[in-house]
């Protein structure tokens, strides 16, 4: 499988049968920006609505994980234990 952002859509594509394509999120106001699939495949990270999300593509939750996503950079652990992000939140020092 693989994932596909169509027109603000996440989708869950089936590149051996396009009929078994699952739409995983729907939201014609923002963009989705897929940041990655977690090592074990339980959770997809991804931004959208100035968040930073993870979503359980079998039940299709989604938990936020940052409030302040601008500019985020993330990384899960390669165990799938743990995922690692920063975030700018305007600030200057």
């Amino acid at each position: 499988c693989a994932i596909q952002v169509f027109d603000y859509d996440v989708i869950l594509k089936d590149v051996e049968n396009p009929a078994n394509n699952v739409p995983l999120l729907q939201n014609a106001r923002y963009p989705w920006f897929v940041k990655g699939w977690s090592p074990d495949d339980k959770f997809i990270l991804f931004e959208g609505e100035g968040n930073l999300f993870l979503l359980n593509p079998e039940t299709r939750e989604k938990t936020v994980v940052a409030n302040e996503s601008a500019n985020v950079k993330s990384v899960f652990m390669p165990d799938g234990g743990g995922l690692f992000y920063t975030a700018f939140n305007g600030e200057q020092s």
